[in-house]
Protein backbone atom coordinates (compact mmCIF):
# COMPACT_ATOMS: atom_id res chain seq x y z
CA UNK A 1 0.00 0.00 0.00
CA UNK A 2 3.07 1.82 0.68
CA UNK A 3 4.40 1.24 -2.55
CA UNK A 4 1.52 2.25 -4.18
CA UNK A 5 1.12 6.06 -2.64
CA UNK A 6 4.29 6.34 -3.82
CA UNK A 7 3.82 4.94 -7.40
CA UNK A 8 0.92 7.20 -7.61
CA UNK A 9 3.15 10.49 -6.55
CA UNK A 10 4.53 9.92 -9.58
CA UNK A 11 7.99 8.03 -7.87
CA UNK A 12 9.76 4.73 -7.90
CA UNK A 13 8.88 2.76 -5.15
CA UNK A 14 11.72 0.33 -5.16
CA UNK A 15 14.08 3.20 -5.23
CA UNK A 16 12.42 4.98 -2.49
CA UNK A 17 12.17 1.99 -0.05
CA UNK A 18 16.05 1.19 -0.85
CA UNK A 19 17.04 5.16 -0.13
CA UNK A 20 14.90 4.70 3.13
CA UNK A 21 16.60 1.57 4.37
CA UNK A 22 19.81 3.13 3.55
CA UNK A 23 19.18 6.40 5.05
CA UNK A 24 17.94 4.97 8.45
CA UNK A 25 21.14 2.32 8.96
CA UNK A 26 23.74 3.02 6.11
CA UNK A 27 26.93 4.03 7.98
CA UNK A 28 26.58 7.42 9.93
CA UNK A 29 22.74 7.39 9.42
CA UNK A 30 22.34 4.16 11.85
CA UNK A 31 23.60 6.75 14.55
CA UNK A 32 21.05 9.27 13.85
CA UNK A 33 18.47 6.20 13.81
CA UNK A 34 19.69 5.00 17.42
CA UNK A 35 19.29 8.81 18.86
CA UNK A 36 16.18 9.36 17.26
CA UNK A 37 15.07 6.11 19.13
CA UNK A 38 15.92 7.39 22.60
CA UNK A 39 13.40 9.63 23.11
CA UNK A 40 10.65 8.10 21.05
CA UNK A 41 11.34 4.34 23.09
CA UNK A 42 11.59 6.34 25.95
CA UNK A 43 7.54 7.81 25.09
CA UNK A 44 6.46 4.94 24.05
CA UNK A 45 7.00 3.21 27.34
CA UNK A 46 5.21 6.31 29.53
CA UNK A 47 2.28 5.62 27.51
CA UNK A 48 2.43 1.82 27.96
CA UNK A 49 2.83 1.64 31.33
CA UNK A 50 -0.45 3.80 31.68
CA UNK A 51 -2.21 2.38 29.02
CA UNK A 52 -1.67 -1.55 30.85
CA UNK A 53 -3.33 -0.07 34.06
CA UNK A 54 -6.21 1.30 31.96
CA UNK A 55 -4.70 5.04 32.24
CA UNK A 56 -4.18 6.90 29.58
CA UNK A 57 -1.44 9.38 30.76
CA UNK A 58 -2.02 12.10 27.12
CA UNK A 59 0.48 14.54 29.36
CA UNK A 60 3.96 13.14 28.35
CA UNK A 61 4.64 16.56 26.66
CA UNK A 62 4.21 18.38 29.84
CA UNK A 63 6.05 16.13 32.06
CA UNK A 64 8.48 15.77 29.55
CA UNK A 65 9.56 19.40 29.17
CA UNK A 66 9.59 20.08 33.11
CA UNK A 67 12.05 16.82 33.15
CA UNK A 68 14.18 18.46 30.65
CA UNK A 69 13.93 22.21 32.50
CA UNK A 70 14.82 20.52 36.00
CA UNK A 71 17.86 18.69 34.53
CA UNK A 72 18.81 21.81 32.06
CA UNK A 73 18.48 23.83 35.63
CA UNK A 74 20.61 21.30 37.66
CA UNK A 75 22.91 20.33 35.08
CA UNK A 76 23.48 24.37 34.77
CA UNK A 77 23.54 25.57 38.40
CA UNK A 78 24.55 22.70 40.95
CA UNK A 79 28.08 22.59 42.28
CA UNK A 80 29.87 19.51 42.59
CA UNK A 81 31.52 16.93 40.48
CA UNK A 82 30.64 16.76 36.85
CA UNK A 83 30.03 12.99 37.74
CA UNK A 84 27.52 13.50 40.24
CA UNK A 85 25.78 16.34 39.04
CA UNK A 86 25.39 14.23 35.88
CA UNK A 87 23.44 11.59 38.38
CA UNK A 88 21.33 14.32 39.66
CA UNK A 89 20.60 15.88 36.61
CA UNK A 90 18.82 12.75 35.40
CA UNK A 91 17.45 12.08 38.40
CA UNK A 92 15.83 15.75 38.74
CA UNK A 93 14.20 15.44 35.31
CA UNK A 94 12.62 12.05 36.28
CA UNK A 95 11.23 13.74 39.55
CA UNK A 96 10.38 16.54 38.22
CA UNK A 97 8.02 14.35 35.49
CA UNK A 98 6.66 11.88 38.36
CA UNK A 99 5.74 15.14 40.10
CA UNK A 100 4.29 16.93 37.07
CA UNK A 101 2.46 13.23 35.97
CA UNK A 102 0.91 12.98 39.94
CA UNK A 103 -1.37 16.45 39.43
CA UNK A 104 -3.45 14.55 37.20
CA UNK A 105 -4.03 11.30 39.77
CA UNK A 106 -4.55 13.69 42.69
CA UNK A 107 -7.45 15.22 40.48
CA UNK A 108 -8.55 11.38 39.55
CA UNK A 109 -8.85 10.47 43.10
CA UNK A 110 -10.31 13.65 45.00
CA UNK A 111 -12.14 14.99 42.64
CA UNK A 112 -12.89 12.32 39.70
CA UNK A 113 -11.47 14.05 37.21
CA UNK A 114 -10.76 11.39 34.03
CA UNK A 115 -6.54 11.31 33.42
CA UNK A 116 -7.29 11.27 30.20
CA UNK A 117 -8.69 14.92 29.92
CA UNK A 118 -6.76 16.47 32.98
CA UNK A 119 -3.38 14.77 31.73
CA UNK A 120 -3.65 16.61 28.15
CA UNK A 121 -4.84 19.89 29.33
CA UNK A 122 -1.76 20.09 32.00
CA UNK A 123 0.80 20.24 29.21
CA UNK A 124 -0.26 23.48 28.14
CA UNK A 125 0.41 24.99 31.61
CA UNK A 126 3.82 23.22 31.27
CA UNK A 127 4.85 24.72 28.09
CA UNK A 128 4.00 28.15 29.04
CA UNK A 129 5.98 28.30 31.92
CA UNK A 130 9.10 26.74 30.35
CA UNK A 131 8.67 29.16 27.57
CA UNK A 132 8.27 31.56 29.93
CA UNK A 133 11.67 30.85 32.35
CA UNK A 134 13.56 30.79 28.90
CA UNK A 135 12.44 33.39 27.02
CA UNK A 136 12.79 35.87 30.63
CA UNK A 137 14.67 34.77 33.92
CA UNK A 138 16.67 32.24 32.47
CA UNK A 139 17.36 33.43 28.58
CA UNK A 140 21.00 33.35 27.50
CA UNK A 141 21.42 37.40 26.84
CA UNK A 142 24.54 36.13 24.46
CA UNK A 143 22.18 34.42 22.44
CA UNK A 144 19.17 35.59 19.58
CA UNK A 145 17.12 32.39 20.31
CA UNK A 146 14.97 31.81 23.45
CA UNK A 147 17.31 29.63 25.21
CA UNK A 148 19.33 28.86 28.08
CA UNK A 149 22.94 28.80 28.59
CA UNK A 150 25.17 26.21 27.33
CA UNK A 151 25.63 22.87 29.80
CA UNK A 152 28.84 22.91 30.70
CA UNK A 153 30.62 20.14 28.53
CA UNK A 154 32.03 18.31 31.55
CA UNK A 155 28.39 17.65 32.27
CA UNK A 156 27.21 16.72 29.80
CA UNK A 157 26.73 12.62 28.91
CA UNK A 158 29.59 10.80 27.60
CA UNK A 159 29.25 10.19 23.80
CA UNK A 160 29.81 6.62 22.66
CA UNK A 161 32.14 5.27 20.28
CA UNK A 162 29.71 3.72 17.79
CA UNK A 163 29.07 7.13 15.60
CA UNK A 164 28.67 11.24 15.66
CA UNK A 165 25.91 12.09 17.80
CA UNK A 166 24.89 9.11 20.03
CA UNK A 167 25.50 9.67 23.79
CA UNK A 168 25.17 6.92 27.01
CA UNK A 169 21.69 7.90 27.01
CA UNK A 170 21.04 5.11 24.65
CA UNK A 171 22.24 2.67 26.85
CA UNK A 172 20.78 4.34 29.80
CA UNK A 173 17.32 4.00 28.21
CA UNK A 174 17.92 0.18 27.26
CA UNK A 175 18.61 -0.31 30.77
CA UNK A 176 15.45 1.51 31.71
CA UNK A 177 13.37 -0.66 28.78
CA UNK A 178 14.40 -4.04 30.26
CA UNK A 179 13.26 -2.91 33.96
CA UNK A 180 9.69 -1.26 32.75
CA UNK A 181 9.59 -5.03 30.82
CA UNK A 182 10.91 -7.28 33.77
CA UNK A 183 8.74 -5.29 35.98
CA UNK A 184 5.57 -5.19 33.69
CA UNK A 185 5.81 -9.01 33.04
CA UNK A 186 7.64 -10.72 35.97
CA UNK A 187 6.35 -8.99 39.00
CA UNK A 188 3.43 -8.35 41.38
CA UNK A 189 3.46 -4.60 41.04
CA UNK A 190 3.02 -5.58 36.97
CA UNK A 191 0.48 -8.24 37.29
CA UNK A 192 -1.49 -6.16 39.26
CA UNK A 193 -1.05 -3.16 36.74
CA UNK A 194 -2.20 -5.49 34.04
CA UNK A 195 -5.73 -6.67 35.81
CA UNK A 196 -6.10 -3.04 36.36
CA UNK A 197 -6.27 -2.47 32.71
CA UNK A 198 -8.22 -5.55 31.87
CA UNK A 199 -10.90 -4.79 34.63
CA UNK A 200 -10.80 -1.97 37.44
CA UNK A 201 -13.60 -3.89 39.25
CA UNK A 202 -12.15 -7.03 39.51
CA UNK A 203 -8.84 -5.58 40.74
CA UNK A 204 -10.57 -3.75 43.56
CA UNK A 205 -12.37 -6.44 44.64
CA UNK A 206 -9.50 -8.48 45.38
CA UNK A 207 -8.31 -5.30 47.45
CA UNK A 208 -6.05 -3.41 45.74
CA UNK A 209 -6.41 0.04 45.94
CA UNK A 210 -7.17 1.94 42.91
CA UNK A 211 -6.05 5.38 44.40
CA UNK A 212 -2.65 3.69 45.35
CA UNK A 213 -2.35 1.95 41.54
CA UNK A 214 -3.22 5.38 39.74
CA UNK A 215 -0.72 7.53 41.83
CA UNK A 216 2.44 4.62 41.59
CA UNK A 217 1.38 4.21 37.45
CA UNK A 218 1.20 7.95 37.13
CA UNK A 219 3.97 8.62 38.51
CA UNK A 220 6.14 6.30 36.86
CA UNK A 221 5.13 6.86 33.26
CA UNK A 222 5.71 10.57 34.11
CA UNK A 223 9.03 9.89 35.37
CA UNK A 224 9.37 7.86 32.48
CA UNK A 225 8.48 10.96 30.23
CA UNK A 226 10.84 13.12 32.36
CA UNK A 227 13.83 11.31 31.89
CA UNK A 228 13.72 11.20 27.77
CA UNK A 229 13.68 15.20 28.83
CA UNK A 230 16.69 14.81 30.65
CA UNK A 231 18.66 12.92 28.52
CA UNK A 232 17.89 14.96 25.59
CA UNK A 233 19.44 18.43 26.91
CA UNK A 234 22.03 16.64 28.72
CA UNK A 235 22.90 14.34 25.96
CA UNK A 236 21.98 15.77 22.85
CA UNK A 237 20.93 19.53 22.67
CA UNK A 238 23.03 20.40 25.87
CA UNK A 239 20.43 23.37 26.76
CA UNK A 240 16.84 24.17 27.03
CA UNK A 241 15.77 25.62 23.84
CA UNK A 242 12.28 26.97 23.89
CA UNK A 243 10.11 24.51 21.78
CA UNK A 244 12.52 21.91 20.80
CA UNK A 245 10.78 19.53 22.70
CA UNK A 246 7.61 20.15 21.38
CA UNK A 247 8.03 20.05 17.62
CA UNK A 248 9.40 16.77 17.21
CA UNK A 249 6.10 15.34 18.27
CA UNK A 250 8.46 12.83 20.47
CA UNK A 251 5.10 12.01 22.62
CA UNK A 252 2.35 11.20 20.17
CA UNK A 253 4.92 9.18 17.60
CA UNK A 254 5.58 7.41 21.43
CA UNK A 255 1.28 7.45 21.64
CA UNK A 256 1.04 6.10 17.88
CA UNK A 257 3.60 3.04 18.68
CA UNK A 258 1.92 1.85 22.21
CA UNK A 259 -1.13 2.19 20.61
CA UNK A 260 -0.46 -0.10 17.40
CA UNK A 261 0.88 -2.75 19.62
CA UNK A 262 -1.98 -2.42 22.65
CA UNK A 263 0.13 -1.09 25.26
CA UNK A 264 2.74 -4.18 25.33
CA UNK A 265 6.09 -2.79 26.40
CA UNK A 266 8.51 -5.00 24.87
CA UNK A 267 6.43 -4.06 21.29
CA UNK A 268 6.54 -0.84 22.29
CA UNK A 269 10.04 -0.23 21.99
CA UNK A 270 9.98 -2.40 18.69
CA UNK A 271 7.74 -0.48 16.97
CA UNK A 272 8.80 3.32 18.39
CA UNK A 273 12.58 1.94 17.01
CA UNK A 274 10.79 1.03 13.82
CA UNK A 275 9.59 4.62 13.79
CA UNK A 276 12.83 6.00 14.57
CA UNK A 277 14.38 4.25 11.46
CA UNK A 278 11.51 5.71 9.36
CA UNK A 279 11.45 9.24 10.26
CA UNK A 280 15.45 9.43 9.81
CA UNK A 281 15.35 7.17 6.48
CA UNK A 282 12.58 9.56 5.35
CA UNK A 283 15.35 12.69 5.22
CA UNK A 284 18.25 10.39 3.16
CA UNK A 285 15.06 9.59 0.49
CA UNK A 286 13.75 13.03 0.05
CA UNK A 287 17.97 13.88 -0.11
CA UNK A 288 18.74 11.57 -2.93
CA UNK A 289 15.51 10.54 -4.19
CA UNK A 290 13.56 14.19 -4.04
CA UNK A 291 10.99 12.36 -3.04
CA UNK A 292 9.59 13.99 0.02
CA UNK A 293 9.92 13.01 3.42
CA UNK A 294 6.15 13.63 4.38
CA UNK A 295 5.41 10.67 2.65
CA UNK A 296 6.43 8.44 5.01
CA UNK A 297 3.76 9.95 7.68
CA UNK A 298 2.05 8.17 5.01
CA UNK A 299 3.01 5.10 5.55
CA UNK A 300 3.79 5.48 9.05
CA UNK A 301 -0.04 6.00 9.34
CA UNK A 302 -0.80 3.28 6.45
CA UNK A 303 0.85 0.53 8.77
CA UNK A 304 -0.97 2.08 11.71
CA UNK A 305 -4.21 1.50 10.17
CA UNK A 306 -3.48 -1.69 8.44
CA UNK A 307 -2.58 -3.34 11.61
CA UNK A 308 -5.23 -1.73 13.94
CA UNK A 309 -7.59 -3.38 11.72
CA UNK A 310 -5.75 -6.86 11.19
CA UNK A 311 -6.19 -6.25 15.36
CA UNK A 312 -9.72 -5.88 14.98
CA UNK A 313 -10.66 -8.37 13.11
CA UNK A 314 -8.85 -10.96 14.73
CA UNK A 315 -10.80 -9.89 17.86
CA UNK A 316 -14.06 -9.68 16.07
CA UNK A 317 -13.55 -13.58 14.83
CA UNK A 318 -12.43 -14.55 18.46
CA UNK A 319 -16.13 -13.21 19.48
CA UNK A 320 -18.01 -14.71 16.63
CA UNK A 321 -16.11 -18.03 17.54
Amino acid sequence: MGGLIIAVAGHNPLQAYLELLRGAFAGDNFASTLTRSIPLVGMALCIAVSLRAGLLNLGGEGQLVMGALASTLIALHLPGPSGVVIIVALLAGAAAGAMWALLPALLANHLAVPVLISSLLLNFPARSFASYLVTHPLRDVNSGLNQTAMIALGRRLPQLPIGNGVSIGLIIMAVVAVAVILVSTRTAVGYEQRLAGLSARFVRYGGVSDRRLTMQVLATSGALAGLVGALIVTGDQFRFIDGALISPQYTWTGLLATLLVSGSPLASVVAAFSFAALQIGGFGMERVTQIPRELTLVIQAVIIVTLTAQQGMTQRRRRLS
